[in-house]
């Protein structure tokens, strides 16, 4: 019987994450070797926050990101509204048919560009209010979604979107 070991591998493939699902057979078994037993102090749990939020379609193909990306229809990303949030991963998921996704953010939106408490924290996003930062009227959108993420996710409308970091 051969060893196998299986897993989620994640690429950069021009500066966009991939995820694959994986299967490494092992031509050799593995064979354990005995480690030194170290104790270290149990690592503090930080539970991941999930945000519920309306999500809109970025749909700016050919336009760049806030990270000078060409937008285009193949690329899992994200807009959050932080500057601070470019190049972190989240996985966003449609509760209404289950469909999850993970995606990089590449750019900064919609509405604010420093709304750092709702991206960190577990604060409703601002654009909710209706103005945004500068006195614009939004549409109430907490995440934009690009054009891979809108059609991985099957979104139909400018409906709620579960995010959180991984």
């Amino acid at each position: 019987m051969q060893d196998q070991i299986n897993g989620i591998l994640t690429l950069t493939i021009n500066g966009a994450p991939v995820v694959v699902d994986v299967t490494v057979t092992l031509k050799t078994p593995i064979v354990p070797v005995p480690m030194p037993v170290v104790i270290s102090p149990p690592t503090p749990i930080v539970q991941a926050v999930t945000h519920l939020v309306k999500a809109t379609r970025e749909g700016l193909v050919g336009q760049k990101t806030a990270t000078g990306w060409v937008i285009d229809t193949v690329t899992p990303f994200v807009a959050l509204p932080s500057t601070l949030a470019l190049q972190k991963i989240v996985k966003v998921t449609n509760p209404l048919n289950g469909k999850s996704i993970v995606a990089k953010v590449l750019d900064v939106g919609p509405w604010n560009a420093h709304d750092d408490t709702y991206v960190f924290d577990d604060v409703r996003p601002q654009a909710e209010s209706g103005t945004d930062t500068r006195g614009r009227k939004t549409n109430g959108a907490g995440i934009d979604l690009g054009e891979a993420v809108w059609n991985h996710l099957e979104m139909k409308d400018n409906s709620k979107v579960d995010w959180m970091f991984v």
